[in-house]
């Protein structure tokens, strides 16, 4: 599968790279999730985010879902589409493969999680925005869809403060999975609504961004630490910009309720703040729910249910997968 280098190259020179985009221009850093490696582009229709699947199984769910939007009128929801055989690239061995990439339309819009920082301390802002969270939750009830991965770092905000969602990679035709993630967000925003004091946690659980120099790239403060890479890797350092968890990994999440996947030349797993190992660093994919406390870990395409201290649950292959 891709990486995020042969990614990186590929945008670098996309003429000879790219079987029908040939005219498109990246305009951000390329970061990754677990299953995808993702960046902003721009070509002459518009705006996309493109994703690179990192994983045979990066695009199942899309898959299933595209054809579903089909059958729909919901303005908010872009149209996904899946470009086939659209890269061409070099792996580990210097063999010539193709990769597949999903595209995703962007509107114009500002990132939900600047609105949000501002919204912590400004009441009347904050009060406008519940409703904007609140319009959403009940669109996706009505279209009966799940977008399955929502959080402030995942919506865009238009000039009428209404909210579009984006990376709908995990999309599903069945509303609910949503649910408790938008409560989430309505009970801090009614908070805020009625307070005038900024809460530094408040910040930190939902994604304020913190700018830290000296790094190669810089993540967004999450239970008062800040993802960094260096030339070492990715590490963690705290308000101070002093490290916490020193720089070693090819790639991180951001630590919430006090777990966060990592991934190393050997495979993911799972750390706590202490940058100590609850789950081994040896699997393909590890996914962590942080509403549930447990992991779906996967292995030669076989999964399992690890709890929140790192127990596996039950033998490789007798759960489906959550992708």
């Amino acid at each position: 599968m891709m990486t995020i280098s042969s990614l990186r190259e590929a945008l670098q020179s996309p003429d000879s790279h790219f079987r029908t985009l040939k005219d498109i221009k990246c305009i951000s850093e390329i970061r990754r999730s677990t299953l995808f490696a993702e960046c902003e582009i721009e070509c002459e229709d518009g705006r996309y985010m493109l994703y690179a699947p990192l994983s045979s199984l990066s695009l199942r769910r899309a898959e299933k879902f595209i054809p579903t939007k089909r059958h729909t009128a919901v303005e908010f929801v872009p149209e996904l589409k899946i470009l086939r055989d659209e890269i061409c690239y070099e792996d580990a061995l210097g063999t010539l493969r193709r990769s597949d990439i999903l595209l995703e339309p962007l509107r114009r819009g500002l990132p939900f999680a600047e609105e949000w920082a501002t919204a912590a301390s400004d009441a009347e802002y904050a009060a406008t925005l519940l409703g904007s969270v609140s319009a959403l939750h009940k669109a996706l009830q009505e279209a009966d869809l799940s977008h399955n991965n929502l959080k402030v770092e995942n919506l865009l905000i238009d000039d009428h403060n209404r909210l579009y969602p984006i990376r709908w990679y995990y999309a599903t035709n069945l509303s609910g999975g949503d649910d408790e993630a938008l409560e989430s967000m309505k009970s801090a925003l009614e908070e805020f609504s009625q307070q005038q004091i900024v809460r530094d946690v408040e910040y930190a659980a939902y994604g304020a961004t913190t700018t830290f120099e000296g790094h190669i790239t810089v993540g967004q403060m999450s239970e008062g630490l800040v993802a960094v890479e260096d030339s070492e890797g990715w590490g963690f350092v705290d308000s101070n910009n002093r490290f916490v968890i020193r720089p070693q990994y090819l790639w991180v999440n951001d630590f919430s309720e006090g777990r966060a996947e990592v991934e190393t030349s050997e495979g993911m797993g799972l750390i706590n703040k202490q940058g100590e190992y609850i789950i081994p660093p040896q699997y393909d994919i590890v996914e962590y729910n942080p509403h549930k406390g447990e992991s779906m870990v996967c292995i030669d395409g076989k999964w399992s249910v690890f709890d929140y201290f790192g127990q596996q649950l039950c033998p490789f292959g007798d759960v489906e997968p959550v992708i």
